[in-house]
């Protein structure tokens, strides 16, 4: 993603949770140092290491590392953090300071999280969406739309 590259690039500018679904970094998002392309298994271990127990780390002046549960929270997550990315770079487009999430606020956001039942949510959208698109091939539709069973919600906030 050539947004997250950007933040690679700026001097004293950290990727922050900018936005209520970018809770999931806010353990940080650090960034390994190594800009070549990975090909040896000792750089692999050490943007490994460089991630250690975040969910994404920005790799400097090349690309992003995210990792999720399965296939289709990785495809939510990348959606969300080209959101959050974009959040953040419109603030210091803006020449504001950004104003990432407070502790407090995070909190907040997590209790009413359940994301199990998003990442469905979103799947579905976007399988449905490439569906009508075409740009899916037709015979995809049957095995990429959950079902409505799949749909439901686990939970229920009052």
């Amino acid at each position: 993603m050539e947004l997250a590259i950007a933040f690679t690039m700026m001097e004293g500018v950290k990727l922050l949770p900018m936005r209520a679904r970018a809770t999931r970094w806010k353990s940080g998002i650090p960034t390994d140092p190594d800009p070549s392309h990975i090909k040896l298994p000792e750089q692999g271990r050490a943007l490994a290491k460089t991630l250690g127990p975040h969910h994404a780390v920005l790799m400097r002046a090349h690309g992003l590392t995210l990792v999720a549960e399965s296939a289709q929270a990785l495809f939510v997550d990348a959606v969300h953090f080209k959101e959050n990315a974009m959040a953040q770079m419109q603030a210091l487009q803006a020449g504001a300071k950004p104003l990432p999430l407070m502790e407090a606020e995070i909190e907040q956001i997590k209790k009413m999280e359940m994301r199990d039942w998003h990442i469905k949510k979103l799947w579905n959208y976007y399988i449905r969406k490439g569906a009508k698109e075409e740009v899916l091939p037709p015979e995809w539709k049957g095995a990429l739309v959950p079902t409505k069973a799949m749909l439901k919600r686990d939970r229920v906030l009052n």
